[in-house]
């Protein structure tokens, strides 16, 4: 997709039945039902139709006596829905794999902690008055942050891990089959 998605997006009927995975007429009687979007006939604004048909979803969800195909209903238009957000942002390279984020991040991190081992380098080679106490006050401090700074990338490594592997987990276990 080269063309840019905003809140203003127009998009005929038949495209947004394939988004949404149901047919061209329900997108019809849904607009009859209330669903806002529709602009001219076969035109709709996608976001306003789609966040519409999300809250009339829900809301049937509440009402209705057939609780549970409305939830199947839901659920399938929330799994479509982050789906092709993610399929958007890797096309637009808004995403990156965790390994590259990881890369990037420890990247950033031992730049950070060089520059940290040589203030006290700096601070020593100065011609400035420092006492050994300062001296030791500095490296203190800096081996202090330094500790931080490794404690926070494990954890922000892990992190990345665990929710790239949620992802894989949740995409592999909805796939649009389970739903039919």
């Amino acid at each position: 997709m080269s063309e840019t998605i905003n809140a203003s997006t127009e998009v005929p009927v038949d495209i947004l039945a394939d988004l949404l995975g149901i047919g061209s007429r329900r997108i019809q009687q849904l607009s009859k039902e209330g669903v806002e979007g529709r602009i001219t006939k076969g035109r709709y604004n996608l976001f306003r139709f789609v966040f519409s048909y999300i809250q009339h979803v829900k809301e049937s969800a509440k009402t209705d006596s057939d609780s549970g195909a409305k939830s199947y209903e839901l659920e399938l238009l929330r799994w479509r829905s982050a789906n092709e957000r993610l399929k958007y942002f890797r096309e637009t390279n808004q995403v990156i794999p965790a390994d590259e984020a990881i890369k990037l991040f420890q990247n950033i991190i031992n730049s950070a902690k060089l520059k940290l081992l040589d203030i006290s380098a700096q601070c020593e080679r100065s011609d400035s008055s420092f006492t050994h106490t300062q001296l030791d006050l500095i490296d203190g401090i800096i081996r202090e942050v330094l500790t931080e700074l490794a404690d926070g990338e494990k954890r922000a490594s892990q992190n990345i891990k665990a929710f790239e592997e949620e992802g894989e987990e949740y995409l592999s276990t909805t796939e649009e089959d389970d739903f039919v």
